[in-house]
């Protein structure tokens, strides 16, 4: 083949770097493989020098040193304690000018250039969006049924364990488990499960949940783990969950009830909550504090 050059040069000895230092071969005098690593002589795995520490932080501390950041950020502002209502947009409706805000001083309108809802389940752009003659984003659907456990741990003294464990779900067995260092010498454990199937309630029973694919000494370690928290924490979550969720419900299904052509059973309840409701509707058409309760009370 002719000669092309006098030299080159390939970055990097992986298994692409190789193959690709041969073309130039024939074509070149010399070709220089640079790579950052010392390689093997031998069939040896690479020796990486610059080792990476992992973190794995708990929700509340990576949420408090996000806004840590972001409130350094001088041109950024953190409103909060503020309810998010309708969307705004010009008389004709064909572009969004911002969005109601409710708080103890009252409602007012923040007009904006774009606005990002990243409200997660309690959004409330698709309903918006629908209630300004837009049709809803289109949505697409996997059906997964993912659920999982976790409880917080501390292993016994000494007890040889990896920073990290993470067995994914596989074919056949739509289940897996992790199991990380976490702060404050705590480690989280986590059972979860696919296609209909649920973890144990129990930390005995996530255990033996996970003992039929998790390595010995990770089996071991969990069953002479020292549980944290407190045991009874759903029972009483639940209890307390009850009446503002029932509120919810009956403030929910009291507003279609109120029409006429919803067929259902409707209660003295539900018809008291329903004349009381369009009072305070009646109400806030002229009373802003009346809007931003009601709001509150909604959210």
């Amino acid at each position: 083949m002719d000669k092309i050059g006098d030299h080159a040069i390939v970055l990097g000895a992986s298994v692409g770097g190789l193959l690709a230092a041969r073309a130039p071969a024939e074509s070149y005098d010399a070709v220089t493989v640079v790579d950052r690593d010392v390689l093997p002589s031998g069939a040896e795995n690479r020796r990486f020098r610059d080792r990476r520490a992992t973190y794995v932080p708990s929700r509340p501390l990576l949420e408090h040193h996000v806004r840590r950041r972001v409130r350094a950020i001088p041109n950024i502002t953190l409103l909060d304690g503020h309810n998010v209502g309708d969307l705004t947009t010009t008389p004709d409706r064909r572009r969004g000018t911002g969005v109601q805000m409710g708080s103890r001083d009252g409602v007012r309108i923040m007009t904006a250039d774009l606005v990002v809802d990243a409200m997660g389940r309690g959004a409330r752009t698709p309903a918006g969006l629908e209630k300004l003659g837009y049709r809803r984003p289109v949505e697409e659907h996997v059906v997964v049924h993912v659920v999982y456990r976790s409880r917080l741990l501390r292993l016994a003294p000494g007890t040889p364990m990896e920073k990290m464990v993470l067995i994914g779900v596989v074919p056949g067995r739509p289940a897996g488990m992790a199991l990380f260092g976490y702060k404050n010498d705590m480690w989280l454990f986590t059972v979860a499960a696919r296609a209909g199937r649920e973890p144990p309630p129990s930390l005995t029973g996530m255990i033996f949940a996970v003992e039929a694919y998790a390595p010995d000494h990770v089996v071991a370690a969990l069953r002479t783990a020292e549980p944290l928290g407190e045991d009874d924490l759903s029972r009483r979550f639940f209890r307390a969950a009850k009446k503002p969720i029932g509120a919810a419900w009956q403030f929910a299904i009291g507003s279609d009830l109120a029409l006429p052509e919803v067929e259902g059973p409707r209660s003295v309840q539900t018809r008291l909550g329903n004349a009381y409701v369009a009072r305070v509707l009646a109400a806030a058409e002229n009373d802003p504090v009346v809007v931003d309760r009601f709001l509150r009370s909604a959210a």
